[in-house]
């Protein structure tokens, strides 16, 4: 092969490789064969810049559009992550913290070596993307040199001229090839969405200020729950997909329908809908947050912003109107600055806990042992003060791998029955390989959650007390399919004259809600709480209250 040859070789491969790194996909449904006909609008701008730059000007160029392209890759990766985990793209104002979350997440699911490896393989990929469009630029410069200054810049002229009059056609018909500038696109909605949350900061400090339930005086405030016990359950990725669709709806809604049971035989009644959680397939102190403080905390900037705030969440209320504020935080395995604003009088986290039992990977421990922490040292003594109890259920986590069965309560101990388990099954990293089994492993922590819970119901929970059930958010779309709703189901299971305030809601009179339920924003629940059981006269200033953001 000639010299020529050669040469000319070298410049379509780094024409070749701006391609790919120009129209590399930021979305899991853009990674088809499909994605490879797009033409890049930012081409040709590149093309032009290297053939008009003096000599002495191309060297940097080429390592700053290297420097550029690789932050821009970062950005898609990130993207495509953050769109398979939460159904969103990354801020990277808002979501920086994720990333502790990850490396934890896959230390827990796939020890030490897998975050280690992912940080290697993005650190590879990122070097990998710099110098290799910086030495693509500078081919391109080179060529131009050999082709002479007039020559090549006529030639970059008419590409620009060729890619700009296929954009024109393709806006007025539906014309294939597609032609954009994607990847400057991309740029431009990292920065205005960066923007955008620094904006709705300062919102949202207005909106933690006005709170209608501060006028409620203390001494009336839950007056029709007085001397009740009250949980409030969150349980981890349990979405409307898995109540309502296929293929786990059939099986959890026998399982509700059990849990349903359970309470009529302990002479208790459900209330059932589905609330609208801020988030998707992660962050489930945002959901919690929100349902606690009347306040939409749909990112992490939002949430430092209510846990610095004196907005007053149900914990805070009920301490005001005399419970004892408890919080059983299984997956709390450090200190937890929140816990101060939330101003729990005793907080279980992992150690808290005293569980002898192995942890289930990313799982501290199963959700029944946690159960059984709750009902022997808060619930048990009937003259003690009465509770209000916040409970995470987290068997439903992933990497949904294993599940253990539910055990009888006299048999659970310290946990160390539950080692059996702690070894059955696929690892973590065989599983993930198979989406069809990660999704039938889902649906198996689902019901083991839900099992727990109906044991809870029929043994441990106080026959006059109120236990609430929400779902945090829904799980990944990976196990939902993209297009899914943020909805999740709630479950209100108390006494008949508990429920008999909550007719306005117009819930579902069962365990398993109807498909027309009423669908709130998850944030409407502490309000329309306080409203049902504060009297009428103390809780008029909540009519009042204005649509948090």
């Amino acid at each position: 092969m000639t010299g020529a040859w050669r040469r000319g070789l070298g410049t379509a491969a780094a024409l070749a490789w701006l391609q790919l790194v120009l129209i590399a996909p930021a979305h899991p449904d853009a990674v088809t064969a499909r994605a490879l006909w797009l033409l890049p609008l930012e081409l040709p701008v590149i093309l032009l810049a290297m053939v008009a730059l003096p000599q002495r000007g191309r060297g940097p160029a080429a390592w700053a559009l290297g420097a550029v392209l690789a932050t821009l890759t970062a950005a898609k990766v990130a993207d495509l992550s953050a769109r398979l985990a939460l159904a969103r793209p990354f801020n990277w104002w808002l979501d920086a913290h994720l990333l502790g979350a990850a490396w934890e997440f896959l230390a827990g699911a796939a020890g030490p070596v897998g975050p280690v490896a992912a940080l290697a393989a993005m650190a590879a990929l990122v070097l990998a993307v710099a110098w290799s469009s910086a030495r693509a630029a500078r081919t391109l410069g080179a060529a131009a040199d050999r082709l002479g200054r007039r020559r090549a810049l006529a030639a970059a002229l008419l590409v620009a001229a060729g890619y700009a009059g296929v954009a024109t056609v393709r806006w007025t018909t539906p014309l294939w090839p597609p032609v954009e500038a994607f990847t400057a696109r991309l740029a431009a909605q990292h920065a205005a969405a960066a923007w955008r949350a620094r904006d709705d900061l300062a919102r949202f400090r207005a909106a933690a200020r006005r709170d209608a339930v501060a006028a409620v005086a203390d001494e009336r405030l839950f007056a029709r729950l007085r001397g009740r016990d009250v949980v409030l359950a969150f349980v981890e990725s349990y979405g409307r997909a898995v109540a309502a669709g296929p293929p786990h709806g059939a099986r959890t809604r026998a399982g509700l329908r059990r849990l349903g049971a359970a309470a009529r035989a302990r002479g208790l009644g459900v209330r059932s809908a589905w609330l609208k959680s801020p988030t998707v397939g992660g962050q489930s102190w945002l959901a919690h947050a929100s349902l606690l403080s009347g306040l939409d905390v749909d990112t992490q900037v939002r949430y430092r912003a209510l846990v610095r705030s004196d907005r007053r969440t149900l914990t805070h209320l009920t301490g005001r109107a005399g419970w004892r504020r408890v919080a059983v935080m299984p997956a709390i395995t450090r200190a937890w600055p929140a816990a101060r604003y939330y101003g729990y009088d005793r907080l279980y986290d992992r150690d808290a806990l005293a569980y002898a039992g192995p942890a289930f990977n990313w799982v501290t421990m199963p959700d029944q042992y946690s159960l059984a922490v709750l009902a022997r040292r808060e619930l048990a003594d009937p003259a003690d003060r009465a509770v209000f109890a916040e409970i995470a259920l987290i068997s439903s986590h992933a990497p949904f791998v294993p599940v253990p069965p539910v055990v009888p309560w006299g048999e659970i101990g310290e946990g160390r029955i539950f080692a059996r388990w702690a070894e059955q099954g696929p690892s973590p990293d065989e599983l993930w390989r198979d989406p069809g089994r990660v999704r039938a492993h889902y649906g198996d922590a689902i019901a083991y959650v839900l099992a727990s819970l109906r044991a809870f119901v029929a043994d441990k929970l106080p026959r006059d007390a109120v236990l609430i059930v929400a779902g945090d958010h829904q799980p990944a779309p990976l196990i939902t399919g993209t297009g899914a709703t943020r909805q999740v189901p709630v479950h209100v299971i108390a006494p008949p004259t508990v429920l008999a305030h909550l007719e306005s809601w117009d819930w579902t009179r069962a365990a398993v809600p109807d498909p027309d339920a009423p669908v709130w924003p998850m944030h409407a629940f502490r309000d329309r709480f306080v409203r049902a059981f504060t009297p009428a006269a103390d809780a008029s200033p909540l009519r009042k209250a204005r649509a948090a953001p």
